[in-house]
């Protein structure tokens, strides 16, 4: 029995032109290897431009300062101006009286004005500051999460950083495992090589010996030659498959890989363009803050200094030192001439009636210097238990808080019964109950101690014994009678404050020689 070998069907090897082994792609590792080189070096630098920002950034500068408050006196301003007017319209209608009403007209509408773009003035610079502060705030939750951001994508650039390098083990290992498989066939195809040239040579022997040898033997072994190959081809032939699949899924997720990866690299960059922009945006608010704050500062200190020197006059403040002296002379036209006419019937002299009243106006002036002072040292001494001011600021601040406080109805009425004692020392149990005397001692004291909560107090002159000096013209102006000596004061001169300049003439009767004697009042003292 003879048998085609030839006939004998052949399996491809994977070694063969038809049939070439799976090669791994090398360019791509080299494309994925710069790839996260080049994501390291920027993760980097984007790392120490962050830290240059946090040393840059100094959150003292938005640090809220505290503002001093603005009291408004329009109204105060206003209601004095209309009472001015009033006046004005029931005195007589003559042209001096028309002329002063007009004027007040004039001063009310430009008081008005000054105030009105004052307060439209601070308010838009309150405005422009809120608004500043409150877009520094955004930028500052701007970068904030902007780093966030940042340190969430390194985190998870991290992350893709070990999934790559185990990804990149295990090619390497499959890799490996192909060559090492590559070897074995290859010794396969050796090994089926060797048994077909066996098989050729068994079957020209066979041919020779004209069937000297067992062909069932031959037939047998043939068999199992060919089994063997074919199990051989069929095994090779299921690992290659087996490879391919795997690369192909590895080519596949290095792609997806490399995808995120790029789209992480675009949103690092747009962050970092978006922090630079931030950045500048809030250098710029800054600069506009602390300029604002300058501002406001300055205005605030303009103020404060308009405030505390007597020189500088607020025309805002209905109490200002001015205004006070025109209401103390005021009474000593009104309220001073009625009580005058009661006290006269009780004296034998004009004199002694005037010196009288005087005497009661000054008692009045220094019991509220000596209250007023007894109560800033008092206010004083509490509050250096929990401030740190120096005492000459604070100070200040006790007076400016004190002459802004608009309490003076509590204060009159807690000053009055003491000090109506006083009087009562010097006018009598008689006087003091009269109506004209009480409504003069009264608004006296009301408007005395106005004057003494200025800050520095409004000084009245309280020399009053100067009989006998010459007459000061300067600060005095004569009452019924002028001449080279003063004879008697009629009523105090008035000084911006101790020591300043004077504010308000007084009233005083003057003398020729020391034997003259003093004459009648002629009437209501014509205001300067």
């Amino acid at each position: 029995m003879s048998f085609a070998v030839s006939s004998t069907k052949q399996t491809k090897r994977p070694g063969s032109s038809k049939n070439p082994p799976p090669t791994h792609d090398k360019k791509k590792d080299t494309a994925v290897a710069k790839s996260v080189s080049e994501l390291q070096k920027e993760n980097d630098a984007l790392k120490y431009r962050i830290e240059c920002l946090e040393k840059e950034f100094d959150p003292k500068v938005f640090e809220k300062k505290s503002e001093p408050q603005t009291y408004a006196l329009f109204e105060d301003a206003l209601k004095s101006a209309e009472e001015t007017i009033v006046k004005l319209r029931n005195g007589n209608s003559s042209n001096e009286n028309t002329g002063e009403l007009n004027k007040a007209k004039v001063e009310i509408k430009e008081l008005t004005n000054k105030l009105n773009q004052k307060a439209k003035a601070e308010e838009t610079l309150k405005l422009d500051l809120q608004t500043a502060q409150s877009e520094r705030d955004d930028l500052k939750k701007q970068l904030t999460e902007a780093r966030s951001n940042i340190n969430s994508l390194n985190r998870e650039k991290q992350e893709k950083d070990i999934t790559i390098k185990t990804k990149e083990e295990e090619i390497k290992r499959l890799r490996n495992n192909i060559l090492s498989n590559l070897a074995k066939f290859n010794n396969k195809d050796t090994e089926i090589a060797s048994l077909k040239k066996h098989v050729e040579e068994l079957k020209t022997t066979t041919n020779q010996s004209s069937g000297s040898i067992d062909t069932k033997t031959l037939q047998k072994q043939l068999e199992q030659n060919k089994q063997e190959i074919d199990r051989l081809s069929s095994e090779l032939g299921g690992v290659n498959e087996s490879m391919e699949k795997k690369i192909n899924d590895k080519d596949t997720e290095i792609g997806k890989k490399t995808s995120e990866i790029d789209g992480l690299k675009n949103e690092i960059a747009d962050l970092k363009k978006a922090c630079h922009d931030a950045f500048v945006k809030l250098e710029t608010k800054e600069r506009e803050t602390k300029k604002l704050e300058e501002d406001y500062k300055k205005k605030m200190n303009q103020k404060e200094e308009s405030l505390s020197r007597p020189d500088i006059q607020d025309l805002s403040d209905s109490n200002r030192p001015s205004k006070l002296a025109e209401r103390l002379f005021e009474l000593y036209d009104n309220e001073w001439t009625n009580c005058y006419e009661t006290v006269r019937k009780q004296f034998s002299t004009e004199q002694s009636a005037v010196q009288m009243l005087l005497r009661t106006c000054v008692k009045i002036y220094n019991s509220c210097t000596l209250i007023a002072t007894s109560n800033v040292h008092d206010l004083q001494c509490a509050f250096s238990t929990f401030s740190e001011e120096k005492d000459d600021v604070l100070l200040i601040q006790i007076k400016q808080r004190r002459k802004r406080a608009r309490r003076v109805d509590i204060d009159l009425k807690r000053i009055t019964q003491g000090i109506g004692d006083n009087v009562a020392d010097i006018l009598g149990p008689d006087l003091i109950r009269n109506l004209h005397v009480r409504a003069f001692w009264v608004k006296c004291l009301e408007i005395c101690w106005l004057m003494v909560i200025q800050d520095p107090p409004v000084y009245m002159d309280i020399e009053i014994d100067k009989q006998g000096q010459m007459f000061d013209h300067a600060a005095y102006r004569p009452y019924t009678q002028t001449g080279y000596e003063f004879d008697y004061v009629v009523w105090p001169a008035l000084y911006t404050h101790q020591g300043g300049d004077i504010l308000h003439k007084g009233v005083a009767q003057g003398r020729e020689s020391s034997d003259s004697v003093g004459g009648k009042r002629r009437g209501i003292l014509v205001k300067n």
